[in-house]
């Protein structure tokens, strides 16, 4: 089902939000002064503020942005994670079925206190792990070739000296297949193969374009997403 994702969400009465949910964010100060670091749109003249936090195992961003001539302040929430990791508290091992990625949705909604139909989408990862009865990145390094005829590229090397498999990326989408066994140090083989969506045009009229929409995200709609894909995929 669907992993990774990165939502957009303006908010619309910030003295309101802010008493509606617990999450304390963090802004970057001037060391020796503690004054709040801001910066100036070259555009506009608007004077922006940042602010960060970690919560649920998601990455939020708070923006801030005051009209210097009418003291006016637009805040935006950009929100980025895993509803899969965050749904078993930071482990994506597990199946992630239709019915918990809904259930995840719904935290979100109340975690940030967010209107569902106006949390737009970003970016989106849409996956499955597939179980196979044999080494996947032995499998991936012996047979892989290419994904609509761009070679695939291998992963750089992590801290423990391995490369867990191949990404190839295309102007709007990548594809993802690794070995996630080997990533997770687990003792059986564990294939995982997805496609990460960088613009939705290619995939909102499946998705949608808010979290309301993707609640709609059926199983088969997943399946028919990764057919299409793999089809594009040549192994030797």
């Amino acid at each position: 089902m669907v992993d990774g994702i990165k939502l957009k969400y303006i908010i619309g009465d910030y003295d309101t939000w802010k008493t509606l949910h617990g999450i304390n964010f963090t802004y970057n100060v001037n060391q020796e002064t503690g004054e709040v670091l801001t910066t100036k749109s070259t555009r506009t003249g608007a004077v922006i503020t940042k602010s960060r936090a970690i919560y649920k195992h998601y990455h939020i961003q708070l923006t801030e942005v005051m009209d210097v001539n009418y003291g006016t302040k637009v805040y935006y929430l950009d929100v980025r994670g895993s509803l899969h990791k965050s749904y078993f508290n930071g482990v994506n091992i597990e199946n992630f079925s239709g019915e918990q990625m809904l259930q995840e949705i719904d935290k979100i909604e109340k975690y940030f206190a967010l209107n569902l139909n106006l949390a737009t989408i970003k970016n989106i990862e849409i996956g499955i792990n597939i179980g196979l009865p044999f080494s996947p990145i032995t499998f991936l390094n012996a047979s892989l070739l290419s994904y609509k005829g761009k070679r695939f590229e291998k992963y750089a090397v992590d801290s423990n000296g391995l490369s867990i498999g191949y990404h190839c990326k295309l102007g709007q989408y990548s594809v993802k297949i690794y070995d996630k066994g080997l990533q997770n140090g687990l003792d059986f083989n564990i294939m995982r193969f997805e496609v990460r969506y960088i613009k939705m045009e290619k995939i909102s009229r499946i998705t949608g374009n808010n979290l309301e929409t993707l609640k709609l995200l059926t199983k088969d709609n997943v399946t028919e997403i990764l057919i299409k894909v793999w089809d594009g995929v040549l192994l030797d």
